[in-house]
């Protein structure tokens, strides 16, 4: 964040922090329910004021799918390689 806000990269970490630490206890009083977990999307203008765009209740998974599946493949073929030296 210091490159990218200089001086000022702390007072907007802390800000960050301290919706991370309160968001989700009012998302979950508003939604009566507790969640597992929580994505929120922030952005930073150039004032640096901070905007909240959404909140999600799960993280959106399926495009990595198929990076994982090769990851795996490729480990078990390690696997199998080591056991034929």
């Amino acid at each position: 964040m210091e490159s990218n806000f200089g001086k000022d990269w702390k007072v907007i970490y802390n800000k960050l922090e301290q919706i991370g630490s309160t968001l989700p206890y009012k998302y979950e009083n508003l939604r009566k329910t507790k969640v597992m977990s929580l994505g929120m999307d922030v952005g930073i203008d150039k004032d640096k004021s901070l905007y909240l765009y959404e909140i999600n209740g799960a993280p959106i998974t399926s495009p990595l799918l198929a990076e994982v599946v090769d990851f795996r493949t490729k480990y078990y073929q390690y696997l199998l390689d080591g056991l034929s030296n």
